[in-house]
């Protein structure tokens, strides 16, 4: 049998679907979340059972702001609404983070390609393909304006362009948690100190790994190793197994094998894991 459904999943039928599964405590994944239906469900469902059930939803562009997550905050205020009004404060102690990835469009808007009158001179004098043209242009000469490195000196604050409703603005981008993702990093505690934001947890292998943020025109090398001091942190022992630190230093360091090096570099690290295969 085939056909098109044209209403939305309904929350009752999700509540059966996930009770059924017989374990209060774990994760759900709906890779196209639509208006919020799963949410809802899992959190209705929480409150009957006392679970402690979460939930992963994914969709995009502007129905993201406009149906989904004002759902998903409805539901947590109030179990009963009716006309836009909730009927009752018998919400639900819950919280929720979202993530906006970068699209195809924000990439494009934030490309600043710039060729030197040599490279002008020589292409404009050969005649190459359109797409040979293209590649050279997003290989060479926008490879420092997709991700701008000088700027991880000061890293908090880092800007990028996005469009959001028809309109181009520059949105703050959190790099400490863009990087946390891209590492695998299972946080275990983010903490501030002294002008540095210090991230502990553990890597997928279960490693403990260490990451230091700061602005280095507040705490410099000298600062930097003074730092580690006082946090009684000695980059030779065995502590961690991983240390990365924004800014060239002059961290002591040690080889953890034939091709890696204790003490990471946050730029080249995060430069790698984005563009190199």
């Amino acid at each position: 049998m085939s056909g098109t459904v044209d209403y939305p999943k309904p929350p009752k039928l999700l509540e059966w679907i996930f009770f059924s599964h017989g374990n209060d405590q774990g994760w759900y994944l709906d890779y196209f979340a639509g208006s919020g239906t799963s949410s809802e469900a899992i959190i209705k469902l929480n409150n009957l059972d006392n679970g402690k059930r979460k939930f992963i939803l994914i969709d995009m562009g502007d129905h993201f702001w406009t149906a989904l997550k004002p759902r998903t905050q409805k539901i947590i205020y109030s179990k009963e609404w009716k006309s836009g009004k909730p009927l009752s404060r018998n919400g639900s102690s819950c919280c929720f983070k979202y993530l906006r990835l970068e699209s195809y469009e924000d990439t494009l808007n934030n490309l600043d390609l710039k060729r030197s009158s040599t490279q002008q001179s020589l292409l404009g004098s050969t005649h190459f393909g359109e797409e040979y043209l293209l590649n050279y242009m997003l290989e060479v000469e926008s490879r420092n304006s997709l991700l701008n490195l000088d700027q991880f000196k000061r890293p908090f604050g880092y800007k990028l362009k996005v469009t959001e409703n028809n309109e181009l603005r520059e949105q703050e981008v959190d790099l400490v948690e863009t990087f946390n993702y891209l590492i695998g990093l299972v946080v275990k505690s983010i903490e501030i100190l002294k002008d540095c934001v210090v991230v502990q947890g553990h890597n997928l292998a279960g490693e403990k790994i260490l990451v230091i943020w700061r602005d280095v025109d507040k705490t410099d090398n000298v600062s930097l190793n003074d730092f580690f001091r006082k946090l009684d942190i000695n980059t030779r022992d065995s502590e961690f197994k991983r240390i990365y630190v924004n800014g060239d230093n002059n961290l002591e360091n040690i080889r953890t094998d034939e091709e890696q090096w204790k003490v990471v570099l946050i730029e080249e690290e995060f430069h790698g894991r984005m563009f190199e295969e």
